[in-house]
């Protein structure tokens, strides 16, 4: 469970980012408006991890389990190493003051609940309870979200890349666990 709730803080680290670049644009801060924003990320995330879990348990099955572990190795390889690219090809935010748009937030969620749909198709090798993973991943992301916000709003949004970079790094630590594990077996 430990090694789940650290993947989730860094599963949820684009979001943070997000968070992050929203803060530091925006000109008045309303609370309801930054948990309403905060409440549609982690639903996104948490329901997008269901998902993948759900799929990966219906389209893999135990008959399939072993094929699985190595599907699970794909997508934190593919995950990290996209993470680890974009972090060197992304350029600089430039901070523009604008207001609260709820279509561009859910937009944003859900490209950000892509990641964790893959995350939940390889969670499902774990064999992790994904109830509660879902809602340890659901509290972080609103958590996150909302303390990411107010920092942006304070202090910038000057470590986006850094963020990615950590975050792609996880994903490849947590493929060589994986690629340890099945060795072992």
């Amino acid at each position: 469970m430990l090694i789940f709730g650290i993947l989730c803080i860094f599963l949820s680290l684009d979001v943070f980012v997000c968070a992050l670049e929203h803060g530091a644009t925006i000109r008045n801060i309303h609370f309801s408006k930054v948990l309403t924003y905060g409440v549609i990320f982690a639903l996104c995330s948490a329901g997008m991890f269901l998902l993948g879990h759900g799929m990966s348990m219906y389209i893999f099955g135990r008959p399939w389990a072993t094929f699985n572990k190595y599907v699970a190795i794909f997508v934190f390889l593919i995950l990290g190493n996209g993470m680890i690219i974009y972090s060197f090809k992304r350029g600089k935010f430039v901070e523009r003051l604008k207001e609260f748009d709820t279509k561009e937030i859910i937009k944003l969620a859900l490209i950000g609940g892509l990641d964790c749909f893959l995350v939940g198709v390889g969670c499902y090798y774990m064999n992790l309870p994904f109830l509660m993973e879902s809602f340890v991943l659901f509290l972080i992301v609103l958590c996150g979200y909302m303390i990411h916000f107010y920092i942006g709003y304070y202090n910038g949004a000057g470590y986006q890349k850094a963020y990615y970079f950590l975050c792609g790094a996880v994903y490849l630590f947590m493929s060589l666990s994986l690629i340890l594990k099945l060795i072992r077996l």
